[in-house]
């Protein structure tokens, strides 16, 4: 594979990244938006007509929470696929490396990756071992770990803050048996990190190949 080709395949792994990470954004703004509007609307037609009987409020009560629980899906939903676009990206750069592995120059970096799980921590070591440290500035490495643990409570626990999962979600402020509340200033915040992220690694990625030559 040509210089040419490595590069171009490392950019396309990015904007695949990126464009997946913006069409969730775009996703999360409209569906947020949406859920706010229809609560609104409901607060203020219960002002004007107010229930007049248990089964009335049984009514409302209902839709504000199938309103809240469209809201923290969609949330949810941003979370797994935000990250899940991430992993790809890591592990197609991944993959290409082992494409490459068999030249001495990349030798030291596939010698040591076996049949590994490609979780997150895997990723780190073996970039690292390429020259990559995702865990330095100006990467940040503990909004990427943060971002995973809210993914694994969403996939394992759906979404709740258990007696498993406490230990690591109690750093961001949560408490046992809460539900956990995606932000619309969350996920924005969140498409900012993997983008630089996956832009920064590209670029230094490229840079590691030249280094070596190829």
């Amino acid at each position: 594979m040509r210089t040419s080709n490595v590069a171009t395949n490392v950019r396309a792994a990015e904007s695949r990244c990126r464009i997946a990470v913006s069409d969730l954004r775009g996703f999360y703004l409209h569906a947020f938006g949406y859920f706010e509007h229809r609560t609104k609307e409901l607060e203020r037609e219960i002002a004007k007509t107010p229930p007049k009987n248990s089964e009335d409020e049984s009514f409302v009560g209902d839709t504000f929470a199938e309103l809240k629980l469209g809201k923290t899906q969609s949330g949810y939903l941003c979370v797994l696929m935000m990250f899940s676009a991430l992993e790809r990206f890591l592990q197609d750069i991944h993959d290409l490396i082992m494409f490459l592995g068999t030249t001495a120059e990349l030798r030291n970096v596939t010698l040591y990756s076996g049949q590994k799980r490609l979780s997150l921590d895997y990723f780190k070591s073996f970039f690292k071992r390429l020259g990559i440290d995702l865990c330095t500035a100006p990467y940040d490495w503990a909004s990427v770990v943060r971002l995973q643990q809210y993914r694994n409570a969403i996939a394992h626990q759906g979404g709740m803050v258990t007696e498993s999962n406490y230990r690591v979600l109690s750093p961001y402020g949560h408490a046992l048996g809460e539900q956990i509340e995606i932000s619309l200033e969350y996920v924005t915040g969140t498409g900012r990190l993997i983008d630089q992220t996956v832009t920064r690694f590209s670029n230094n990625y490229l840079v590691e190949l030249q280094k070596r030559n190829l």
